[in-house]
């Protein structure tokens, strides 16, 4: 089947083909798949030829398990270990045994399918169990190592293996997964003589009393025999229980009615049979002689699960470890907070479990699960293999007939929307060495939608050639992880790229990423990597449905619409007539730059610094999807710079103190905003204690405040108050155009505190105590060391610790207000803030400069 893949890979024709193993059209045709294939390997084998004299011993290797797939081909195999005919395995044993004696020996004769009433054993009985021979095994087991050789020297790459993949099969897994490999997969491939062509089986398809929709897809091409059972439950919300369908299906294999766990997994191992079992489906595949005990076993699981009290305490606590053990993986954190940010609330994906979702569920809870999804009217039923119609058809109505059915609920959908600009959401872990990123928007599309096939194309070069780019740029190939899919989904398609960089990168692989997805929504790809590309995924999907599980999960979307039944016949076409205006209007169309949500894990102090600088908004959130207040991102300051050392580079900043000193008056007119209203400022100073202030609402004043060291007064309209004593003494402190100038008066403390991101830079953060004794934070830029806000101090921190260091009382610090400044600008050697943004619990006022005027002739009496 691999080679099948192969040539549909080049876009050779492969006529009467069935996928996935399928039975083809007529025996005829299986002889022209056969010497297709040998004609296939002929070029192939002279190719590797040639290259073997070039290469080390490893590629010579190749070629020889390349030349054992010719004899599996056509030619009788000698890698496997034969049972002489007429003869069986016998059960729990490894000898062989005359058929005469199978049914005393328990077991069902070879490539043959036992009469259901020999199959059936009685409903409190235990299933044989049976074992294939050593030998036999070990035949399988190089066939398969010469097998996965050959096809990576065909292909240039490693296979992984199969049995090792986690988690259920999916559409998305099988069509829209992107993989990384590069276009020298096609170098050594014969150009197609024709366009792709594959012929897909029609499956006998059925429906019980009781709603269970049955398809069967009969090939004898290979002696094995799988049964796959889906439900839908993709709609459900299991809320406060989370992990509800997940025990359940655990559960289901705990333990029948009249088999423990011991005895399902050992029989199935005995038999080398394989299966799985997930939230959703159940699926069994083994050799078809043993057929009528692997579905003896599969039917048990699915009618007759007990619920062992013992086996569900076991794994609710196995699942409990596995959820706790995923918070401290932070791809899992990643994933489960992007998840419930996205898709939380309205689909079920936004869903996560936890230690304490799982610690909520009863075995109650997961038989109520069971009766209530695990039903013959939701559920589909598959059998493909080495099985006819008529084999199949018995064998279902004789277990699954009598499994009632009943109402099944479904949770009401809310759409998904996309946010409506881009959003960085941030979990913070001080002790992350790295950075995990993800950047996703919705993309509302399905599987019937004819975009499906231009993603195809886009997943494939945004999972490798692009996403490599970024690699080498970055100089981290070695530790990146990037993925990238657009998906389609009917409860919300999403566009999903993530990348694992150092924490330094962060900042430039989101920038490089966006880049990416720019040119792709920008850039028509060229005529040759299009081809390339068609040639590939044609290749890649046939491979992937070689899998009789992926293949399940097609059959239950085709029952459940959510897949057309045509697809896979029309899925070969579709791809090759993709163009490049295809692929960009897709990428247009789905791939939304200015709505990507965007969420990073890692060191927060490392990573969000250099974000703000880049002009972006950060929200912070914990490792449960739950908002939390901005961390400290401070780091200390070093012995090597003080308080003193920052005032002097400010004052040069400014302009240098001498200047600064010079301005003895100083005139600023204003523009103020609060919300919608507009108002007018002038500002008198005159040292070394006069001040007022005008607000001018209409060109007319409204309120004035006026002081002259002696008294002080505040009007509003014709209302005037006098200034309290107190006041009085204190405004002949503080009245100085630039406070700071006055760190040499009695009563001024300056302390440098740590370095701080403010307003996207780096500031150093200092604590300043007036003359006055008004309490103040001043940052200070660390590029230019101009003032970039000022936080005025209800009351500072109080901290008191016992004689061990332990701290017995805390207090926070209290900000009354802060103010920003912003747009500074020289006016006669002296630099001022231009925007200053002031912002305290009732709102934000803006006061916008509109003229600057040091050293203007002020008389003293306009202050009385």
């Amino acid at each position: 089947m691999g080679l099948v893949a192969a040539c549909l890979l080049s876009g050779w024709t492969v006529k009467g083909y069935d996928l996935p193993g399928m039975l083809p059209a007529d025996t005829t045709e299986v002889a022209s798949v056969g010497d297709t294939l040998r004609g296939y390997l002929s070029p192939m084998k002279d190719t590797v030829s040639q290259q073997a004299s070039q290469r080390t011993q490893q590629g010579k290797d190749s070629l020889q398990a390349l030349r054992a797939m010719e004899r599996i081909l056509g030619l009788p195999s000698d890698t496997v270990a034969a049972v002489p005919a007429g003869q069986t395995l016998a059960q729990d044993s490894a000898q062989v045994v005359p058929s005469s004696r199978a049914s005393d020996a328990g077991t069902v004769p070879g490539d043959t399918l036992a009469p259901a009433e020999l199959v059936f054993a009685p409903a409190d009985s235990s299933a044989a169990s049976y074992v294939v021979s050593q030998a036999e095994r070990d035949s399988l087991r190089r066939r398969d190592v010469q097998i996965k050789a050959a096809l990576a020297s065909l292909y240039g790459i490693s296979l992984a293996d199969t049995e090792s993949e986690l988690g259920p099969k999916t559409l998305a897994d099988t069509l829209m997964a992107a993989d990384a490999y590069q276009a020298k997969v096609y170098e050594s491939l014969p150009q197609p003589a024709q366009p792709p062509y594959v012929k897909i089986a029609t499956p006998v398809r059925f429906t019980l009393d009781n709603g269970l929709k049955v398809l069967v897809y009969p090939d004898s091409s290979i002696p094995i025999v799988t049964f796959y059972i889906g439900i839908s439950n993709h709609r459900v919300f299991e809320k406060d229980k989370k992990g509800v369908s997940d025990l359940t299906a655990a559960m289901l294999l705990a333990g029948v009615q009249n088999r423990t766990k011991a005895q399902i997994t050992d029989s199935l191992a005995n038999m080398g049979s394989r299966y799985r079992m997930t939230r959703s489906s159940f699926y069994v595949s083994g050799l078809s002689r043993y057929a009528a005990q692997n579905f003896n076993l599969f039917a048990d699981v699915v009618l007759r699960p007990s619920f062992p009290l013992q086996e569900f305490f076991a794994e609710k606590q196995a699942m409990k470890d596995d959820y706790a053990l995923a918070d401290t993986r932070p791809s899992e954190i990643l994933n489960r907070v992007y998840r419930a940010l996205a898709f939380g609330g309205k689909v079920p994906s936004g869903e996560f479990a936890s230690p304490q979702t799982i610690d909520r569920i009863t075995v109650n809870d997961c038989q109520e699960y069971y009766s209530t999804y695990w039903r013959p009217n939701n559920a589909v039923l598959l059998v493909l293999g080495d099985i006819t119609e008529a084999q199949a058809r018995k064998l279902v109505e004789g277990r699954f007939r009598f499994w009632g059915k009943a109402e099944v609920p479904q949770d009401k959908i809310s759409s998904v929307n996309d946010l409506p600009s881009t959003a960085i959401d941030f979990i913070h872990d001080p002790s992350a060495r790295d950075s995990r990123i993800i950047i996703s928007n919705i993309a509302e599309f399905d599987y019937n939608s004819p975009d499906v096939f231009p993603a195809m194309i886009i997943n494939h070069l945004m999972g490798g050639d692009l996403l490599g780019n970024i690699q080498a740029s970055l100089g981290a190939a070695a530790q990146s992880e990037n993925v990238f899919l657009l998906s389609p989904d009917p409860l919300g398609g999403y566009m999903y790229l993530s990348a694992r960089v150092p924490n330094l990168d962060a900042v430039r692989t989101i920038t490089e990423k966006t880049a990416r997805l720019q040119s792709i929504r920008r850039t028509p790809l060229d005529s040759t990597t299009l081809a390339s590309v068609k040639q590939y995924l044609i290749g890649r999907i046939a491979l992937s449905f070689e899998d009789r599980e992926a293949m399940g999960s097609y059959g239950v979307a085709v029952e459940n619409g959510t897949v057309k039944r045509d697809f896979l016949e029309d899925i070969l076409r579709q791809i090759n007539d993709v163009t490049a205006e295809d692929v960009m209007r897709v990428a247009q169309k789905y791939i939304k730059p200015s709505q990507f949500r965007i969420v990073i894990y890692g060191d927060a102090r490392k990573v969000v610094p250099p974000l703000e600088l880049a002009g972006y908004d950060v929200t912070f959130y914990d490792k449960t999807a739950q908002r939390v207040a901005r961390p400290s991102l401070s780091q200390p300051i070093t012995d090597s710079i003080s308080a003193r050392n920052v005032l002097e580079r400010y004052f040069e900043a400014m302009g240098g103190e001498k200047k600064m000193r010079a301005v003895k008056t100083l005139r600023q007119q204003y523009d103020i905003l609060i919300g919608e209203r507009k108002l007018q400022a002038v500002v008198l100073t005159r040292l070394p204690f006069y001040y007022q202030q005008l607000l001018l609402f209409d060109d007319e004043v409204y309120l004035k405040t006026t002081y002259n060291g002696n008294m002080g007064y505040t009007k509003v309209e014709n209302t005037t108050t006098a200034l309290s004593a107190d006041a009085v003494e204190k405004g002949r402190l503080s009245r100085s155009i630039f406070p700071l100038l006055d760190y040499e008066k009695e009563g001024f403390q300056a302390e440098l505190d740590s370095i701080v991101p403010v307003l996207g830079h780096f500031t150093y953060r200092m604590n300043v105590t007036l003359p006055e004794g008004r309490m103040q934070n001043y940052y200070f830029s660390t590029e230019d060391y101009r003032v970039l806000r000022i936080e005025e101090v209800a009351s500072r921190a109080v901290k008191e610790t016992d004689e061990n260091g332990r701290l017995t009382r805390y207090e926070p610090e209290k900000i009354a207000s802060y103010s920003d400044y912003r747009d500074y600008k020289e006016v006669d050697g002296v630099m001022y803030p231009f925007t200053t943004e002031i912002r305290d619990e009732s709102g934000r006022i803006i006061w916008k400069t509109t003229s600057v005027d040091p050293g203007v002739s002020i008389p003293e009496k306009v202050f009385r």
